[in-house]
Order: structure tokens, then sequence, then C-alpha cells
């Protein structure tokens, strides 16, 4: 999908800087062919300048061509937050028949679609509902308290912490259930969480050409927010050491091991590169 950059970016479209600054972050992560629609002549400066912005252009335009996934935040159904005891959103059952429930939604994690390919996105979904497609095969799991994967019955592949159906040989499919939650592989400050409960901010983040990663940090909340993009995420080790760089800053942030925490203004972006 091409994004025209048209009234968008203007005074008096409605949207502030910042916003305008996090859409076409956002747009250029996502490696969207920008198309500018608009009378440059006309623009006010400062959103001209969102758009001649040469590292976050390269970003957009790396031969790796390779769209960046969201990290977190909602998949309109799920989420991996920080481990709150007691917390409803990250409450579930694994049912003897092999339904995973979630308490607070009462919902059943399910596979989109009857679907049996790589790939295929867990959603959550009324459980066992008439007319199921496939049986209710989307809908049974199988927890391995040996491997400590989720192995989805209708296609023998395990849940990936992208909330993806993929082979069991594949990297970030370990899950620890324990107290009712399920946290993320070894990381016990991660669980799997449904809408609604507070939010972390949305982070994307995905490879480029030279080695290095780009990333985006999007606060939709009024108020400013500190997030934090965990290098595990990038399928990196927790103690990988990397420079990052701040490309509407345009300044280096240093060498961070693990992870690196920033502070998000409202409405507003912070994207970077890190290099490993």
């Amino acid at each position: 999908t091409a994004l025209p950059i048209t009234q968008t970016f203007h005074g008096g479209s409605g949207i502030n800087v910042s916003e305008a600054r996090a859409h076409f972050s956002l747009w250029s992560v996502l490696k969207s062919p920008l198309l500018i629609s608009a009378d440059v002549t006309k623009m006010e400066p400062q959103f001209l300048e969102i758009l001649k912005n040469e590292e976050v252009l390269a970003v957009n335009q790396d031969n790796l061509g390779m769209q960046a996934k969201k990290i977190r935040g909602p998949n309109a159904d799920l989420s991996l937050l920080p481990c709150q005891s007691g917390n409803e959103f990250q409450l579930w059952t694994i049912n003897s028949s092999g339904a995973i429930l979630n308490r607070k939604a009462n919902e059943c994690l399910s596979i989109s679609d009857c679907s049996t390919r790589a790939g295929a996105t867990a959603i959550m979904f009324d459980c066992f509902p008439s007319g199921n497609a496939c049986n209710y095969k989307n809908q049974l799991w199988d927890y391995d308290s040996s491997t400590r994967q989720l192995i989805a019955d209708i296609s023998s592949m395990c849940l990936n912490w992208d909330f993806e159906q993929v082979n069991c040989s594949s990297s970030r499919t370990m899950w620890i259930y324990k107290n009712n939650q399920l946290m993320a592989g070894s990381d016990s400050e991660r669980c799997l969480t449904v809408p609604g409960a507070p939010s972390q901010g949305e982070i994307y983040a995905g490879p480029l050409e030279w080695g290095a990663y780009g990333a985006v940090l999007f606060n939709r909340q009024a108020a400013s927010m500190n997030m934090t993009l965990n290098f595990t995420d990038l399928g990196l080790t927790g103690t990988t050491e990397c420079g990052a760089r701040d490309l509407w800053m345009h300044e280096n942030l240093g060498v961070f091991a693990g992870s690196i925490s920033l502070e998000v203004a409202p409405h507003d972006v912070r994207m970077i590169t890190l290099m490993p």
C-alpha cells in the first residue's frame, strides 16, 4: 500500500508536527512507497523537513526491502506486555480438552481461518462456535511441558512470540506456563496478553541491508511514555551490545546491552537504528 503524502502534511490538516513525524516514520519503516501529491512549494517548512529527512528515507529505501514487524502492541488480539500478578488480561486456563481460554475475554486462542500454513496468525475467538469449518481443530492445543511449546492441533506447528504458527524447530517458540500466565520463553517479564490491558506503546522493527536494524517506538497516548526495546525481540541474544542512533535527532545515543529504553512524547515516535 502506498502512502499518498498530501494535505496530511500541512498545518490545516488537523495533525501536529509530532503526529506527522509519527505517520512518516511508520510508513518508512514498513517500506511503503512514498508518493508526494501535495504542492511542496506551499507546504509549511516544519512539515517539509519531515519529508526531507535523509536518514529516515534511507530506511524506507533500504535494498533489503524487508518490512518491519510489530514486536510490541496489539495485533488486534494479542500482545506481549510486562507480567503483572493477578492481571486478568494475562490469566489463561489450559483445559483438558486442549482449549486455551483467557478468563477476561472469555475467548479461546485460535488459529485464524482454520489455516494449516506456516505463518498463520493466532487470534482470540469465541470458544467452540457453531459452524466451525475445521471441527474446532484450530482451537485445540497441546502444551508440551518438556519443550515448553504450544503445539497447534490443526497443523502440528508451534506458536511463536509473533503469535504465528511455525515449525517447532524455529526459535522464539518457548512458553512457560506458570501461575496461569504464559510467559515468553525464559523471559519472565513478558506475558501473553489480550486487548484492554493498559497500553505499553507499539514497537516496529526489522533488519536492514548493512547488518543493522531499524526500529520505531510509537506512543499513541496523550502522556509521555518510557518504552523499552529488548534485543531478543530482534532475534539477538540478551547480552548483545548495539550502537543506537536517533534518526530524527541526528545523533548517536551510545552503546546499549540487551535493551534500550527511551522516553517517547505523546502522539510521537523515536525512530532509531541499532547496529550489533
